[in-house]
């Protein structure tokens, strides 16, 4: 009997996550993605984003930043170079942390500032970090950053 009753449980449980999974999948499957392809130095870079999107691009002497604007507010910023401070976005007094982790040489900083989430990536010398993301796009913009590649000594 207690057998069959964790089966039940596991089976619930199961069933759970892959309507969690599969709500998140319809989700993201509505959205038209764009690729965008660009040089950092000696890194290419290759990011995956919802199209509708304003790109900047500013270079100074030690580096480079691209910024991706969305209409509702939110921001996808990547950045490689020297004499900036680092973290982008966590050293910032209104961006507060709520967790850190490393994944796979990768470390990822995640917090709150008001209503909005930002998180900010720094792996292979290159900083990925989104902000001003409402609550409910979160799993969207982190496919996002989860979707950069960088493939250095490029040329």
């Amino acid at each position: 009997m207690m057998i069959k009753r964790n089966n039940i449980l596991l089976l619930g449980i199961a069933l759970l996550f892959s309507n969690y999974f599969w709500i998140n999948a319809q989700e993201n499957k509505n959205i038209s993605m764009c690729v965008e392809v660009d040089t950092f130095s000696t890194s290419l870079i290759r990011i995956e984003l919802p199209c509708g999107y304003k790109k900047r691009i500013h270079n100074y002497e030690e580096g480079k930043f691209i910024d991706y604007y969305y209409n509702n507010g939110s921001i996808i910023t990547l950045f490689k170079g020297a004499l900036q401070k680092t973290p982008l976005l966590a050293n910032s007094k209104c961006y507060i942390v709520s967790r850190t982790d490393t994944l796979g040489g990768k470390i990822i900083i995640r917090g709150t500032i008001n209503d909005k989430v930002w998180r900010e990536d720094s792996f292979e010398g290159i900083r990925a970090c989104y902000e001003k993301v409402p609550i409910d796009k979160m799993n969207i913009f982190d496919n996002i950053l989860d979707s950069l590649s960088v493939f250095t000594h490029y040329k």
